[in-house]
């Protein structure tokens, strides 16, 4: 009977899966491989639609083949870092106006001064400016008193995030009924009637944007497969700039040498918000999905994971796997090796001469010839599986240059373990910083998790690294101040650790400080102190929510000064995952971020069986706080829903959003309301509904 020789999870069947990935990772066949490019060099691009569809094609291809392939790299995995018409409201000629000076205001909480960051309310000081549900809500907010409603723009399906720059309004968003990518920007010269000024729409996903200037760098992951002609075909990436569509042609598609399997196009777009003559410009990568961004007024950074160089490891094991074949099928394999054929060719071909000689020979025969084969493997895994393992767990970082609208491809560097997002990355005078977890050997079991901190040069060559703290744990928060990176990680304490970037060439922890739990999100208070937002660890469990102040001075010693505790296991605040949401002023000595304390559902309770449920009544408003160096006090609370009837409970429309201060007023943003309350006492001054 005819016997297929398989040797499931070990042998030609991984080798397999193997080869195939070597395929997708590298360019072959209808793109001729080649050998690494100077740091500096544009990416190499492609030079026919023809070329580009092949590629691809062979790619996807082969990409069906990839089952198991999870499963052979699931114990060798690095770690996972733990959208109109404007209806106007009537001209208002009480309103501000425009051009007087702004009073005092809060700005959206940004990582690097002069890089705005686009988000879902902004403000000037005069107006505010607030996404909500499928519309833009332009409101008169200053002074507080006289605050109402100016203008609702509609908004032709979801927007997302906005910038103000100074009579322009641009908002990102995804159109509702073809999915796509939206850019409108409005004048709103007269905020009463916003006038559309420029449309810009593509096939993509909205991933991030940065403001610099009157610039607008957006970073879209757009899809390379689309339905065309009743079938899934790539698609050149395509840019419709006020009804004008232009189409990217393959030589302005970039590639890499070790390119993602999850083929997207990545497309950064350069916008002038301001003036509508200048022309939109992209750039854009074959690439897979961006992980994270971090931009400095000069450059973009781009991370994204790397996938291994497996092509040498496939070559040993055939190596590994010669000298165990007898003469006769060792001649055909070399000749085959020898040959112009596709690795996919030579690995069906190599299975199907294996398995042909395999059935020609008796049972013990066959027996004694599989044993030496997986034996062969054996030895390859032992040594090439710790490398392929060590290669996946690199970060590969693009940085970009931008200089109004030319966005021009500087280099790439790499660095072991996972970003956990944008504050474990930054720019100080001309070296690139970045802090990752990895995954390192142990003498006594699996890999175990490690923290790490890299400082390349301009040029993307790593000039200094700092590896190995707090083996165990993973990086929890991070953030880099000037000469300084604060690091948090976590197991069971809080390690603060202290590290000195003096040096770029000789990093060094200069202290650490270990608390019960942990911080999310660290944000400078001066230079001599930083506040942590996180969670309180009581006897192994979470305990509350946590606002805590660290004194550095003394980086071998540092120390925690004050802390507030919002107790119970569920209360939680968005500032934890979003930067934005948190409100910080140290002249004013003011912090304020949204909190929820909603109770979980249990469901052996005797509610559990009822129907409909009821609903969960929970707490969620603004927790507002007088911050300084001698300690962290509870002002008060703000909240926009307040029914006291027991049936009512907050829902997602009344979950304040954003809180910013125009002159003494702080103003509280959910989508319903609008409020307006007293710095000093938190007493109320007005509120405004937004449908």
């Amino acid at each position: 009977m005819h016997r297929r020789f398989l040797l499931g999870v070990t042998g030609l069947g991984i080798l397999a899966a193997l080869m195939i990935t070597c395929l997708l990772l590298w360019p072959r066949a209808s793109v001729a491989q080649r050998s690494p490019e100077p740091a500096a060099a544009e990416p190499s691009t492609f030079a026919s639609y023809d070329e580009l569809a092949g590629y691809l094609r062979e790619q996807t291809a082969l990409a069906e083949r990839l089952d198991g392939l999870y499963s052979f790299y699931g114990p060798l995995r690095a770690m996972d870092a733990a959208g109109g018409a404007v209806g106007a409201a009537g001209q208002d000629m009480a309103a501000p106006s425009a051009k007087a000076p702004a009073p005092d205001h809060s700005a959206t909480n940004v990582q690097v001064a002069g890089v705005d960051e686009a988000d879902i309310v902004k403000t000037d000081g005069k107006y505010l400016y607030v996404l909500t549900h499928d519309r833009i809500v332009i409101l008169a907010a200053y002074p507080a008193e006289g605050a109402r409603v100016l203008s609702r723009v509609e908004f032709p399906g979801m927007p997302r995030e906005a910038f103000i720059a100074h009579d322009r309004l641009a908002v990102f968003g995804q159109e509702s009924e073809t999915g796509e990518f939206l850019l409108l920007v409005y004048d709103v010269t007269d905020r009463a009637r916003p006038v559309l000024e420029r449309t810009v729409r593509t096939p993509g996903q909205y991933v991030t944007s940065r403001l610099i200037g009157d610039w607008s760098y957006v970073v879209l992951n757009e899809p390379v497969f689309r339905a065309m002609d009743g079938a899934e075909k790539p698609a050149l990436p395509r840019l419709d700039v006020d009804g004008a569509e232009r189409v990217v042609p393959p030589s302005r598609i970039h590639y890499f040498d070790v390119p993602d399997r999850a083929y997207q196009y990545t497309v950064v777009l350069a916008v002038n918000v301001r003036d509508k003559s200048r022309d939109v410009t992209e750039k854009t990568f074959l690439t897979g999905v961006s992980q994270n961004v971090f931009a400095s007024p000069d450059h973009i950074y781009l991370t994204a994971p790397k996938p291994p160089d497996l092509v040498p490891y496939a070559e040993r094991f055939f190596d590994e796997l010669r000298p165990v074949l007898p003469p006769e099928l060792r001649a055909k394999v070399d000749a085959l090796r020898r040959s112009g054929a596709g690795i996919a060719t030579k690995l069906d071909r190599a299975e199907t001469m294996v398995d042909e000689y395999l059935n020609r020979l008796d049972a013990p025969g066959a027996a004694a010839l599989e044993a030496k084969l997986r034996e062969a493997y054996r030895k390859w895994q032992e040594e090439a599986a710790p490398e392929i393992a060590r290669q996946r767990g690199m970060t590969v970082i693009h940085k970009l240059g931008v200089d109004g609208a030319a966005v021009t491809y500087l280099g790439r560097g790499e660095v072991p373990g996972r970003v956990l997002n944008q504050f474990s990355m930054d720019e100080y005078r001309g070296c690139f910083r970045i802090a990752t977890t990895s995954d390192g050997f142990s003498f006594t079991g699996p890999w175990v998790t490690r923290n790490n901190v890299y400082v390349l040069d301009k040029d993307m060559r790593t000039v200094g690294r700092l590896e190995g703290l707090a083996a165990g744990e993973r990086i929890y928060a991070a953030r880099f101040m000037g000469e300084r990176c604060y690091l948090v990680t976590f197991r069971q304490v809080d390690p603060l650790f202290v590290i000195d970037l003096q040096d770029p060439a000789n990093p060094r922890a200069l202290g650490e400080l270990k608390i019960p739990g942990y911080s999310n999100y660290l944000h400078p208070y001066d230079e001599n102190h930083l506040l942590g937002i996180g969670k309180e660890i009581a006897e192994g469990r979470e305990a509350g929510l946590k606002i805590a102040l660290f004194d550095v001075r003394d980086p071998a010693h540092p120390k925690e000064t004050a802390k507030y505790v919002i107790e119970g296991a569920d209360a939680d605040s968005p500032a934890l995952r979003d930067h934005k949401t948190l409100l910080f002023s140290r002249e004013k000595h003011l912090l304020a971020i949204p909190v929820s304390t909603y109770p979980p559902y249990r469901i052996m309770a005797p509610e559990a069986r009822i129907w409909p449920p009821p609903p969960i009544r929970g707490w969620q408003g603004a927790y507002v706080f007088h911050v300084g160096t001698d300690g962290i006090k509870l002002k008060g609370k703000v909240q926009h829903f307040t029914d006291p009837r027991p049936d009512y409970a907050p829902t997602p429309d009344t979950e304040i959003k954003r809180c910013l201060y125009i002159e003494d007023v702080l103003y509280t943003v959910s989508d319903l309301m609008v409020k307006m309350n007293r710095l000093d006492d938190l007493g109320e001054v007005n509120r405004v509904e937004l449908p």
